[in-house]
């Protein structure tokens, strides 16, 4: 009877110990897939580019009181930027904000203002004739260059091909602008890179507003 009873209490250790290392083993497993997923996931965002997180919407709403508007720029040190254009034969003097794109590239929104604002009809044609001074501002023609049909306000896109230094080393570079026209103001939405990134000006303003 003893033995029986011996017997019967191992059996049930067993068990106890098979359900327990079971009951373990499937911790694991869940911890396990559920460590890959995060890993993966976590991999997954590390494969995304600084530009591509920017498409997704990523990025930081910057209000400028200076430039009375506001805009989403990457998530980066964003700088003060000043520079002198030549318009219709006077200095101007433009400013702005950049940031850091990754990639070699980089996005930013400068402005400067008209002696007057031009009637609503002959915005488009006056706001066509500045891009050749704008672009001529940064170093070349433009190109490619047309009023954009769906703004609020009205807009001019381009672009700009910048020959690359052989003694800096510095590559070609691809500025693409959509220049918008608000009372007064001059705004530049801008982007700075070794190609082509539309997608990335259309982002951009698709955040802007003006104050």
């Amino acid at each position: 009877m003893v033995a029986v009873r011996q017997s019967s209490r191992r059996r049930l250790h067993a068990l106890k110990t098979f359900v327990g290392l079971l009951a373990l083993l499937v911790v694991i497993i869940v911890c396990g897939v559920a460590g890959f997923a995060a890993l993966s996931s976590l991999s997954e965002g590390e494969r995304r580019s600084d530009i591509e997180r920017y498409l997704d919407g990523d990025g930081v709403v910057v209000e400028s009181r200076a430039g009375q508007f506001r805009a989403r720029f990457p998530d980066s040190e964003r700088n003060d930027t000043e520079d002198t254009i030549d318009i219709f034969g006077g200095d101007v003097e433009v400013t702005g904000l950049r940031a850091d794109l990754g990639e070699d590239a980089e996005l930013g929104v400068s402005w400067f203002d008209l002696p007057t604002a031009p009637a609503v009809e002959e915005a488009p044609g006056v706001l066509a004739a500045i891009v050749v001074f704008v672009a001529d501002g940064i170093g070349g023609a433009p190109a490619d260059g047309g009023e954009v049909k769906d703004s609020p306000h009205p807009a001019y896109e381009f672009v700009v091909e910048l020959a690359g230094d052989a003694l800096s080393e510095s590559p070609p570079a691809i500025v693409t602008v959509r220049a918008v026209l608000i009372g007064r103001r001059v705004y530049q939405l801008k982007v700075d890179s070794t190609r082509r990134l539309d997608a990335v000006v259309a982002e951009l303003a698709a955040s802007f507003q003006p104050l």
